[in-house]
């Protein structure tokens, strides 16, 4: 039996790219003005009794990914539901992984992270205000997550320089690295000149 899953789950792999190759050529010419094309999209479509079960469980019901990822999500379905007819698409908005260049004024940072992850920094790029500064609580509940889910995100988001707490529980976007970030960066520099 066991070997039956392996068996259903590596055709699903095997399924997802020929699905996914036919969704992009019916749709190529479908590029979305932000720049999140179906193109740049690799779904996994799972047979959900196959898989394990932290893959197939219910997913957060009310999160919502920032704009240019729903957009893409719904542009996706779309074609998948022309290629493959009478099915949908359910999709996982919390599980897979979203390549991003975080650009700053003095520095850029290429990370590869969960949506949830892309979702709380998008949330900071989304506020009104400068310096742009957000609860853990606004955040919890611009995003309709659990505290410990955001708090976790938060905390990758600080130890990578992009976010700031100012005070408890409240954090800023880092527009340029700390002073004594750029003299460790410089001196790295100097000493791999000499």
């Amino acid at each position: 039996a066991a070997l039956t899953h392996c068996e259903v789950m590596l055709q699903d792999i095997k399924d997802s790219k020929r699905i996914n190759s036919n969704v992009q050529q019916k749709e190529k010419d479908s590029q979305q003005s932000d720049g999140v094309g179906l193109g740049q999209m690799h779904p996994l479509v799972l047979s959900q009794h196959y898989w394990p079960s932290a893959l197939t469980k219910v997913d957060h019901p009310r999160f919502r990914l920032p704009a240019p990822l729903e957009n893409a999500l719904a542009d996706y379905s779309a074609a998948y539901g022309k290629t493959k007819a009478n099915r949908a698409v359910q999709w996982k908005r919390a599980h897979g992984l979203v390549e991003i260049t975080v650009q700053f004024a003095d520095r850029s940072l290429n990370v590869t992270v969960t949506p949830v992850h892309y979702a709380v920094l998008a949330c900071f790029s989304e506020a009104k205000g400068s310096p742009t500064r957000l609860s853990l609580e606004e955040l919890m509940t611009q995003l309709e997550l659990p505290d410990a889910l955001v708090r976790k995100r938060v905390a990758f988001w600080v130890a990578k320089g992009v976010l700031k707490e100012v005070t408890a529980n409240v954090y800023e976007l880092q527009e340029s690295a700390p002073a004594e970030d750029r003299i460790i960066q410089s001196g790295f520099t100097l000493a791999q000149n000499t």
